[in-house]
């Protein structure tokens, strides 16, 4: 990835960078650009209207110079590649990059995420592989981690801290590898047969965080359609209160990207909450699962509303100017969840937040899941975020029907 990342700002800030290892490219689409292939899986930088991005390049004609296929340049041009990029600082300021990305993530702004974005192809299996590699360590260390957090001790603040850097990282590189459009290993990975417990968004579910939660279903629209049957499967074969949010947070961001197919995700999502029974307090549970995605799919202006009332009432009233309303209250219902942590299975009025939340955000626009830059750093609440890790991976959401807008 940090190679990566500082042959793309190279390319961007010095010109002749882009004469030594770009070649004329006749893209798929039509026209003619600039463009380089970095590697045997048609992962590329090309030029469009002046400004460096990614793509999977594989049906492109590259014509000389003969490095413009990175992996089969002659020697001496990818020495000269690594020396200037050592030289001109490219290398330490990608690595910096990725480190704020990995270690530091929960100070990531709009700005850096949006740039990391437009160099997705060329790191998403790299990112893709990190952050599957991060889920698995942390199931691995969650007992022991959990048991650390209850103890009052030296290690207690660097263990719930650790925990949150690592889900901040990981819902970033999940995202920028899942938005990889194109990448036929995405299109592969669902459909694969019998994965009826992996959704491409239940690592982020597991963890009860809400903002995670709602970033992973949405990214999970990039995979293509076909992930639709993934999400009802996994709902179809539940076997906890959490595997069927996983799956209804899933199949409502589907249905709101793709709206010609709506209402056939919606009735085969209710059918399937039909038949939860052997789930216990599945009643109640189900109706609320029903009446969250009913909304988020049919009343988009009802879903914007009721979490600009819900932010009302736990940030005082701060209304937004009717141009640019909606992207505010997105804006402020981030601010919100990042600092007080809130689970992803909490319930208002009956209605779960996170389900509704998948309304206020574009699959299009991921950048929305991070901060202005000049956003003020919210203070560290340790109260919540040690809550936080403490109830990660608990599968079991109980509602009732007397106190349907409670979580317990």
């Amino acid at each position: 990835m940090v190679e990566r990342i500082a042959i793309a700002m190279a390319l961007e800030e010095m010109p002749e960078v882009a004469d030594m290892v770009m070649g004329e490219a006749e893209l798929k689409k039509g026209g003619r650009t600039r463009a380089v292939v970095l590697s045997g899986d048609g992962m590329g930088l090309f030029f469009e209207g002046g400004e460096l991005r990614s793509a999977l390049l594989p049906g492109a004609w590259l014509s000389s110079p003969p490095s413009a296929i990175l992996d089969k340049a002659p020697w001496e041009i990818k020495n000269k590649l690594h020396d200037l990029l050592i030289e001109s600082g490219f290398q330490e300021r990608s690595q910096r990059v990725i480190s704020r990305v990995l270690t530091e993530a929960d100070t990531l702004t709009r700005v850096v995420f949006k740039r990391l974005f437009r160099w997705r192809h060329v790191i998403a299996t790299s990112a893709y592989t990190w952050a599957t590699g991060m889920s698995a360590y942390l199931d691995s260390k969650r007992s022991s981690m959990q048991r650390a957090a209850k103890l009052k001790s030296s290690r207690q603040l660097a263990i719930v801290s650790d925990y949150h850097s690592a889900v901040n990282a990981m819902r970033s590189m999940l995202s920028l590898a899942s938005t990889s459009t194109d990448a036929p290993w995405l299109s592969e990975i669902s459909t694969f047969p019998n994965l009826a417990t992996w959704t491409p968004s239940s690592s982020m579910t597991r963890e009860r965080l809400m903002l995670p939660a709602i970033q992973g279903a949405v990214a999970a629209t990039w995979f293509s359609i076909e992930a639709v049957d993934l999400y009802q499967r996994r709902m179809d074969v539940a076997l906890t209160q959490l595997s069927v949010l996983d799956a209804a947070l899933g199949l409502t961001a589907f249905a709101v990207r793709f709206p010609d197919r709506a209402n056939e995700i919606l009735e085969r999502a209710i059918n399937s909450l039909n038949r939860l029974g052997h789930i216990s307090d599945s009643l109640a549970f189900s109706e609320s699962i029903r009446r969250s995605m009913e909304s988020a799919v049919n009343a988009p202006m009802q879903c914007v509303e009721f979490i600009a009332s819900w932010q009302d009432g736990v940030d005082g009233g701060h209304p937004a100017s009717p141009v640019s309303r909606e992207s505010e209250i997105a804006a402020r219902f981030v601010k919100i969840l990042s600092r007080e942590h809130l689970d992803s299975a909490l319930l208002v009025n009956g209605y779960f937040l996170a389900i509704i939340g998948i309304r206020i955000f574009s699959a299009d626009d991921p950048w929305m899941f991070y901060p202005e830059p000049n956003a003020l750093r919210l203070p560290r609440d340790f109260a919540s975020e040690r809550q936080a890790l403490l109830r990660s991976g608990d599968g079991s959401i109980k509602v009732s029907f007397e106190d349907g807008a409670t979580r317990h």
